[in-house]
């Protein structure tokens, strides 16, 4: 069935006049950058069809693009994807992986100035200081100090999802296994409080066990560190915590290399062990058993993120509070905790 500007209205609590101007890209009426983004986001996940906008910005506006590491294939999807919406708004995206460096953060940004960029989009919370002179949009965890615009993806609640599936199966030892906490990213510790959140909501809370990474991390040329840090941390819960019967992992990569061990190990999944992930990569129906995940909406996330920039180019020396919105992590559970 076709979405209406009419549904969309109704949904997101708006006139439909405002969701007209809005997805007509019309800049000449004062929509303030949250409403504008809101109706975006409501618009997308709808199913509503984007019309391409022409050329309302010049065709050589340059927008950055900045992700921690090409290695978690989370990342190169979305950058695709982020490309390909951003040319219907008119926009060349220019990519910067920083590899997980704080330096190379600094230098990449540094470098789409002197490249005449006309704002960031980042897909991951920088540890550095985020640049005033300009337009930047965060999508993933909102940083607690800082003023900026950000469509929030929140990893605390995306926790608390995957540990209520489980409780809800009878699990009750669940182990949590996770790259370093130390690295370029807040999503993992966040995880990891709203599981235990949820597990203390149900007298648990003792029975979660963390098991972190020791090796370094780093994007090596296999690019097969989450994948291999799954396989070494499963490894440690067979021999520490042979009472568990669950595995959530810190994201998906991380979870095939799990199931890669349990495997091999002859460990039936998930009559023996249930596993876990997050970022409900497109790989996850591919392995076997398929994998349960959450997705974070960081696909719809980044299409509003961009919209959030575009606003944020052409109005930049207004003073506005900066937008935020947060999606809704979804579950989809699959064969790796359900039988099939």
């Amino acid at each position: 069935m076709k979405v209406t500007t009419t549904d969309i209205a109704k949904a997101a609590g708006v006139s439909q006049a405002t969701v007209s101007i809005v997805l007509n890209n019309n800049t000449k009426v004062s929509i303030s950058s949250e409403t504008r983004a809101l109706v975006l986001k409501t618009a997308a996940e709808m199913g509503y069809k984007f019309k391409k906008r022409g050329k309302a910005v010049d065709q050589s506006a340059v927008v950055g693009l900045l992700i921690p590491t090409l290695s978690n294939l989370y990342y190169p999807f979305l950058a695709q994807n982020v490309e390909n919406y951003a040319k219907t708004l008119g926009l060349t995206v220019v990519m910067q992986n920083t590899m997980r460096s704080e330096a190379s953060e600094v230098r990449s940004i540094n470098y789409l100035r002197t490249i005449g960029a006309k704002g960031i989009l980042s897909l991951f919370t920088p540890k550095t200081a985020i640049p005033e002179d300009i337009p930047f949009v965060i999508v993933g965890e909102k940083p607690s100090d800082v003023e900026v615009d950000t469509v929030n993806l929140n990893s605390y609640v995306s926790g608390q999802v995957v540990a209520e599936h489980l409780i809800s199966l009878g699990h009750k030892e669940i182990a949590f296994v996770s790259t370093p906490f130390s690295n370029i990213t807040d999503a993992r510790s966040k995880r990891k409080k709203g599981i235990l959140s949820k597990m203390k909501e149900a007298g648990l809370g003792d029975s979660l066990r963390v098991f972190v990474d020791e090796e370094e991390e780093s994007d090596n040329l296999d690019g097969t560190y989450e994948f291999d840090c799954g396989v070494r941390l499963t490894e440690r819960v067979l021999k520490e915590y042979p009472q568990c019967t669950a595995i959530i992992a810190v994201n998906d990569m991380t979870a095939m290399g799990c199931i890669s061990t349990l495997n091999r190990h002859g460990v039936r999944i998930p009559e023996d062990m249930a596993i876990c992930g997050f970022d409900n990569l497109y790989l996850d129906k591919m392995m076997s058993p398929q994998l349960t995940s959450v997705d974070q909406m960081a696909f719809h996330g980044c299409k509003v993120g961009l919209g959030v920039l575009l606003d944020k180019m052409k109005n930049f020396a207004k003073e506005e509070s900066p937008a935020y919105l947060e999606y809704k992590p979804r579950l989809y559970v699959r064969g790796s905790t359900v039988k099939e």
